[in-house]
C-alpha cells in the first residue's frame, strides 16, 4: 500500500512544481519593464502662417513603470532652439498639450520645423525622437505644401492643384478615360498616390504602384483630402449619349462581350474601343448590351454609318491581324476601324542561328511604340525574313541587308560572312523601314567597383560566332549586367534578356565572362 501511495505523490509534486515554475515565469513578465513608446506628435504636415495650432504629444508604457514626465524642444531648420516645454504624465497612455501660445506658433515664419520630444516613466525609461512640420504661406492648413495631378490626359506632365479648404484640393481637367496618379511634386520625387479597387480612397502608390484606372473622362471637378486620402470625380458637364454602353460583340468572341470589347464614352456620343485584335473575316456588331439582347448594329451596305438591327459586318482582305482603335458615334452612327499596331513581330530564318533550324525559330521583336519593332543579336551568314504572329500569313523581305524598305511579301533577304556581327535590329511594320546597326556589348554594375552603375566595360566578340561575347575581368562583391552601347534598352541577366534580375557576384575575384547574347546563356568564371 505505501508503495501504490508513493506512485501518486510522485506525479503530484512534479505537477505542482511546474504550476510554480509557470506561476514565476507569469510574475516575471508581470514585473517586465519596458520603455516608453511615442505614438503621435501633431502637427506632422504643412500648417498655414500664422495660424493658432498646439503641439500635442501622445504616448503610453507598461503597468509596471508608468508614465512620468515629458519634454519637448522647438528648433527651426537651423537647429536653434525657439522654446522649450516640460511636463508631467502619468499610467500606461496620456496625451500632453504644449499650447499655442506658450511656443508662438502664430509668429512662426515660414520654414521647416523641428520638434525634438523625450518621455520618460517612472523606473527613468526613457524615449527621445525628432518630428517635422512645415509652416507654409498657404490659404488653409494641409498635410503637403503642394500637390499635383498626372495621367494620360496630360502625358503624364503636372499639374498643379488649389488648396480650397483644410486638407482639400481641387482642380478642373479633361480626363480621357486613362490611368493617373495624384504627386505631391512635380518630378515623382517624393509621394504619390492611386487608386486600384476605384473605393474612392487613394493609397500610397509611389515607386510604380498602380495608377487611377477607373473609367473617369470628361472635364471634370476633381478633389483630393491629402489627410483621409479621399477623392471624388464630378463631371462638370455630362458627356452626351443616347445609349448606356456600348460592346464590340462577334466571331471572335462568340457574340459575347467582356470588358476586353467593352467601349468608353470618350466625348459626346463618341464611344472608344482602344485596342482590339481583328483580322480579315472577322463577323462582329456593336451592342448595347455584353450581347445581343438589346439595341444593335450592323452595316447593311456596309459603308461605315451602321444601322439599328442590320447585318454583321465582315472585315475585307485590307485587315491584317492587328491592334485597331474602334470609334463608334451613337448619333449619327459613323464607325471606323483604325490601325494601331501589329500583335506580335518575329525574325527567323538561318541567319538567326547559322543554319537551317532558325527557320524553325521565330524570335520575337520587343514593340518599342509608334509601330517600331526592335531587337539586339548576333546575325550569321544566311538568310532571314520578318513575319507576324509566328505566320507565313503576312510576311516581309525583299531588300538589300543591313537596311533599307521591306516589302510585304518580299523575298529572303541575304547576309555575307563579312556581314556577320553583333546588331540592334529596327523594323516598322507600316513603312516597312529597316536597319540593323551594329553595336557593342558591356559588363556594368557595382561588381566592376562602379556603385554609381555609370561606366560600361566594354566586351570583345568572338571573331567565329557573332552572338558570343567574352571579356576577363578584376571584380569585387556586388551585382552586374550585361547591356548594348551603354543603353538599356537592350540588356542581360542571370534569367537571359530584357529581364529585371542581376548576376551576383559573392566573390571578390578576377573572373572569365562569357555571353551568348541569342541565347541567353552568360557564365562567370573565377579564375
Amino acid at each position: 500500500m505505501k508503495k501504490v501511495l508513493s506512485n501518486l505523490i510522485a506525479p503530484v509534486v512534479i505537477m505542482a512544481a511546474l504550476f510554480s515554475c509557470e506561476d514565476e515565469i507569469s510574475n516575471s513578465f508581470d514585473v517586465l519593464d519596458i520603455a516608453p513608446v511615442i505614438d503621435e506628435v501633431t502637427p506632422n504636415g504643412s500648417v498655414k502662417i500664422g495660424s493658432e495650432f498646439d503641439i500635442v504629444i501622445k504616448a503610453h508604457d507598461g503597468e509596471s513603470s508608468p508614465l512620468a514626465s515629458v519634454s519637448a524642444k522647438l528648433k527651426d531648420a537651423d537647429g536653434n532652439e525657439l522654446a522649450t516645454k516640460s511636463g508631467t504624465m502619468s499610467g500606461t497612455s496620456g496625451t500632453f498639450t504644449w499650447a499655442a501660445a506658450d511656443f508662438g506658433s502664430t509668429a512662426l515664419d515660414t520654414g521647416d520645423y523641428t520638434i525634438s520630444v523625450t518621455v520618460t516613466d517612472v523606473a527613468n525609461l526613457s524615449v527621445s525622437g525628432d518630428y517635422s512640420f512645415i509652416v507654409f504661406d498657404l490659404p488653409f492648413d494641409a498635410t503637403y505644401p503642394e500637390m499635383y495631378i498626372a495621367g494620360n490626359f496630360n502625358s503624364w506632365g503636372a499639374d498643379a492643384l488649389e488648396l480650397v479648404a483644410a486638407n482639400t484640393w481641387q482642380i478642373t481637367s479633361t480626363l480621357d478615360g486613362g490611368g493617373w496618379k495624384f504627386k505631391n511634386t512635380p518630378d515623382w520625387s517624393d509621394i504619390d498616390w492611386g487608386d486600384s479597387d476605384c473605393d474612392g480612397v487613394m493609397e500610397v502608390a509611389t515607386g510604380g504602384g498602380p495608377d487611377t484606372n477607373c473609367g473617369h473622362t470628361g472635364e471634370s471637378i476633381i478633389t483630393f483630402n491629402d489627410k483621409t486620402l479621399a477623392y471624388t470625380v464630378e463631371l462638370v458637364e455630362p458627356i452626351a449619349q443616347n445609349i448606356t454602353g456600348l460592346y464590340l460583340v462577334g466571331s471572335f468572341n462568340n457574340f459575347e462581350g467582356s470588358d476586353e470589347y467593352k467601349f468608353k464614352l470618350d466625348s459626346d456620343n463618341t464611344w472608344i474601343l482602344a485596342e482590339v485584335i481583328l483580322k480579315e473575316g472577322d463577323v462582329l456588331k456593336f451592342a448595347e448590351a455584353a450581347d445581343l439582347s438589346k439595341k444593335n448594329w450592323g452595316d447593311n451596305e456596309p459603308d461605315g454609318e451602321a444601322d439599328l438591327f442590320g447585318s454583321s459586318i465582315v472585315l475585307d482582305n485590307s485587315y491584317s491581324q492587328a491592334y485597331y482603335k474602334v470609334t463608334f458615334n451613337d448619333a449619327t452612327l459613323a464607325y471606323q476601324f483604325d490601325f494601331v499596331k501589329f500583335p506580335s513581330i518575329s525574325i527567323i530564318g538561318s541567319a538567326t542561328t547559322g543554319d537551317d533550324s532558325g527557320w524553325g525559330i521565330d524570335v520575337k521583336l520587343r514593340d518599342f511604340g509608334n509601330n517600331s519593332f526592335r531587337h539586339a543579336m548576333g546575325i550569321y551568314e544566311g538568310a532571314f525574313k520578318f513575319r507576324q504572329n509566328e505566320s507565313w500569313d503576312n510576311q516581309w523581305g525583299g531588300f538589300t541587308f543591313p537596311s533599307g524598305t521591306a516589302t510585304k511579301g518580299g523575298g529572303d533577304v541575304s547576309v555575307s560572312l563579312a556581314q556577320e556581327d553583333t546588331y540592334i535590329i529596327m523594323f516598322n511594320p507600316s513603312s516597312g523601314e529597316v536597319s540593323f546597326t551594329a553595336t557593342e556589348i558591356a559588363l556594368i554594375g557595382s561588381a566592376t567597383g562602379d556603385d554609381t552603375w555609370s561606366t560600361d566595360i566594354n566586351m570583345t566578340r568572338d571573331l567565329l560566332d557573332p552572338a558570343v561575347w567574352t571579356l576577363n575581368v578584376d571584380l569585387v562583391v556586388g551585382e552586374a549586367k550585361i547591356r548594348t552601347d551603354e543603353t538599356w534598352d537592350y540588356n542581360w541577366g542571370p534569367d537571359g534578356y530584357d529581364t529585371p534580375a542581376n548576376f551576383n557576384i559573392t566573390e571578390a575575384g578576377n573572373y572569365d565572362v562569357t555571353i551568348n547574347i541569342n541565347t541567353g546563356v552568360a557564365s562567370f568564371e573565377k579564375n
